[in-house]
Order: structure tokens, then sequence, then C-alpha cells
């Protein structure tokens, strides 16, 4: 289930730190006019389908009072509009404008995945084309233990599982160890 040299690997990497650079290493970066700069390279590369949005969506509203995912909360102070719908909306004004579907990806997590798909559902993709709404899991792995390295468990013979971030590479441990 759970590829162990992998895990170990990655627990041997804990603590791992980083020398700071010289200070004369360092200089500041070019900083670009978005308007002047950025917007043309942004807009031409909408209009050439070469863009698309991505939302990091895995958390619950719990925090907020509210018992679904976080995407799903009215944030809309006139309108309501949940954030999902405002993020989808100007994916569609973006697609209209540029004569190109930009597509959405939207991560979610075991916790949040069935319900954010039934609700863009719900909403017929908020004016978006099914193919232009791509939903995906974010990966899971065993939890270990800081001190030892060894996995925890949640219950006999059942490992507790934590998401691995965003954009994790949980692929190696979740599945079968690549040949």
């Amino acid at each position: 289930m759970f590829d162990p040299d992998y895990l170990a690997s990655l627990y041997a990497l804990r603590g791992q730190q980083h020398p700071m650079p010289p200070l004369e290493a360092i200089t500041p970066p070019r900083v670009a006019s978005p308007s002047r700069d950025l917007a043309p390279l942004g807009e031409s590369a909408l209009a050439r389908g070469e863009v698309a949005a991505l939302l990091v969506a895995g958390g619950q509203g719990s925090r907020l009072g509210f018992n679904q995912p976080k995407g799903m909360y009215p944030v809309g102070p006139l309108s309501g509009k949940s954030l999902f719908q405002i993020h989808a909306e100007k994916v569609l004004a973006a697609s209209m404008r540029h004569g190109q579907a930009v597509p959405l990806l939207i991560m979610t997590s075991q916790a949040t995945h069935e319900d954010t798909e039934r609700y863009f559902q719900a909403h017929g993709n908020f004016g978006l084309d099914s193919g232009q709404v791509e939903l995906f899991q974010q990966g899971m792995m065993p939890t270990l233990c800081l001190h030892s390295g060894e996995p925890l468990f949640e219950a006999p013979g059942k490992p507790f599982l934590s998401p691995d971030g965003h954009g994790g590479d949980s692929g190696r441990g979740a599945r079968d160890p690549p040949a």
C-alpha cells in the first residue's frame, strides 16, 4: 500500500537545514510593472489557450462554523455567492474575453471531494463546460512519529493518514512504487 523505503527516505530529511547564502550573493529581483510588463504576456497566453486556473480547495469550513468545504462558503457581501462561484465566474469571463476555454483545476481532499463535485454539478459548473472543470484529490500519506519515524495508527492495522501538502508526491507512497 505504501512504500516503506520512500517513507523512510522522507523521514531522513526531517529537520534538514540549508545554510544561508552569503549576503553579497543575495540580489533583489527585478520588479516588473504588472500593467506594463506582464499584462500583455498574460493576455497573449490566455488567447493561445496556455493558461489554467488552479484552486487549492481541500479545506473544510469548520473554523468558520460551516460544515462544508470552504469553497462553498458564501462570501459575497450582497450576492451571497460562494468562493467557488466567484472563481468559476472569473474563469468563465476570462474564457469568453479571450475566446479560449480556460481550464479550472480544483484540488480537493478526501473530506471535501464529493461535496465539491456535487456542488459544481448542482450549479451547472457555474456556466463552465463540464470538460473545463477538473477536480482531483490531494494525496494522503501515513503520519510518522517525529522521534522514531514509525507510522502512527488510528486503529489497529489502520495507518493515520494526513494530506501530503499542496502538490505533494504521495503518488510514490500511496501507489505502487515505480519499476
